[in-house]
């Protein structure tokens, strides 16, 4: 390693500031592990030779291949192998290199996590500042794209795993609610959610879901399946009493959750608070704000007698409103929604729940939306749907921390692939190798970090 050190001891006394000489030092590093990795796939591809030998492969020739890594690009050879009408190159299965795609799997996953809270063009911008990395923001939305896919087959796969032992709570929450986003083919998008948890921890004065799982998609049908699927495999719930928190849209009725509640102890529905209060604002538009807050009040204390002085109250000023035919109609609307609602209404200290106290927990699914609202609807962003199915997927992986597990899945198949075979492949890796021959070591050079102009990096071989 002595002529890094010469190296960056020639830019120390050349440089004409700190920063100059930071970028020259980068490049300098980025280049020399690039060398090394270089060389540490070309020996493992020779170390290769033996098992695809083994395995009846014959070799047809060395092809090169140029992969970039977040520290770096990498120029390499490596061997195509023919068994038949099968062509493989097993360091490319091994290292998970996707034919024709120039990143590498790390790349492929902090790209697609970093577009899961910005937009593509940002994640662009923000890589190529802080990486050797030359990416378009298409280029990020083609590999999103990709990972999604991973991640899909990744749950897809985890479903058929069997668990052992299904755990037994006392109390259980569940909650659904959809979010709408722009189409760029003009109308709307909805995000179908459910999630489950097992209550809220208080961390200071943040609280926090036990065990939350998420579970999203354009079709509300299959992410219903998902949860179902999912409370089955996880949780005995005879001995269980469910909390269930929804606005009562079309898709997340009281029906709906009385499904995935059966076998249970004891289930309970509630009306979402958020959404009801939002709807008791809406249709008392033309009511002072005093008036608003005792309809509010006695709906938080169940006063069935107080909401209908309230309403009477309603239809009173609606007769002398300028517009008295919307406001009749408002009033008689509200009056409908909290008759047929009436029952799930109900806060939970009026009902026959014993020891359960909410702390919280219920009405949780609204501020679980955040991540999906601020990466896919601010700024009046739009999106095809196979785009928001996709990015949906990957916000919810990364919630619900599968999203590593997911992106690693296909080294695992790589690495167990190998095992496969009657050939000790870690002792093989471990043994020192003489370097084959044929190959010449040598350096890159790119004229103080810039390419050529013909957009190609210059190589002198020793």
């Amino acid at each position: 390693m002595g002529y890094l050190k010469d190296e960056i001891l020639e830019k120390v006394a050349t440089s004409e500031d700190n920063i100059i000489f930071e970028e020259a030092v980068y490049s300098i590093a980025s280049q020399a592990f690039s060398r090394v990795m270089r060389e540490v796939f070309e020996d493992v591809d020779q170390r290769l030779v033996s098992k695809m030998k083994a395995d009846g492969y014959v070799m047809e020739r060395k092809e090169p291949r140029h992969i970039q890594f977040l520290f770096g690009d990498v120029y390499f050879e490596r061997r195509l192998w023919r068994k038949g009408k099968r062509y493989v190159s097993p360091l490319d299965e091994l290292m998970g290199f996707l034919p024709r795609l120039r990143y590498s799997p790390l790349v492929q996953a902090k790209l697609s996590e970093l577009a899961t809270s910005s937009e593509f063009r940002k994640v662009s911008k923000a890589v190529s500042c802080l990486t050797p990395l030359q990416i378009s923001p298409s280029g990020v939305h083609g590999i999103v794209q990709r990972v999604s896919k991973k991640v899909e087959n990744h749950e897809d796969n985890t479903k058929e795993l069997v668990h052992k032992e299904k755990k037994t709570v006392s109390v259980l929450y569940l909650e659904g609610d959809a979010l709408a986003v722009k189409s760029q083919d003009r109308g709307i998008i909805n995000i179908n959610r459910f999630q489950v948890h097992e209550g809220v921890r208080k961390v200071g004065k943040r609280g926090h879901c036990i065990n939350l799982h998420q579970f999203s998609g354009r079709s509300r049908k299959k992410a219903f399946s998902n949860m179902l699927e999912y409370l089955r495999k996880n949780y005995d719930l005879r001995n269980t009493i469910i909390l269930s928190n929804s606005d009562g849209g079309s898709g997340y009725e009281p029906e709906v959750f009385y499904e995935l509640a059966l076998d249970c102890k004891q289930h309970e529905h509630f009306l979402d608070r958020y959404h009801l209060n939002r709807k008791i604002r809406e249709r008392m538009y033309f009511c002072p704000i005093e008036l608003v807050d005792k309809m509010t009040i006695a709906v938080r204390e169940y006063s069935k007698q107080d909401v209908e002085l309230v309403l009477d109250t309603m239809e009173s000023i609606a007769a002398t409103e300028n517009d008295s035919k919307r406001a009749r109609k408002y009033t008689e609307l509200l009056r409908k929604y909290l008759d047929r609602n009436w029952e799930y209404i109900k806060p939970l200290r009026f009902r026959n729940i014993p020891a359960v106290i909410d702390h919280g927990g219920l009405g949780v699914c609204e501020s679980r939306h955040r991540p999906f609202s601020y990466r896919m609807k601010r700024q009046g962003r739009s999106w095809r749907r196979p785009g928001a199915e996709n990015m949906g997927r990957l916000i919810t992986s990364l919630q619900n921390k599968e999203y590593d597990e997911a992106v690693r899945s296909d080294w695992k198949k790589a690495l167990r692939k190998l095992d496969e075979v009657d050939v000790d492949f870690n002792k093989l890796l471990r043994t020192a190798h003489k370097p084959h021959v044929g190959v010449k070591t040598g350096r890159i050079l790119n004229d103080g970090g810039s390419r050529t102009a013909q957009g190609k990096i210059k190589r002198t071989y020793g």
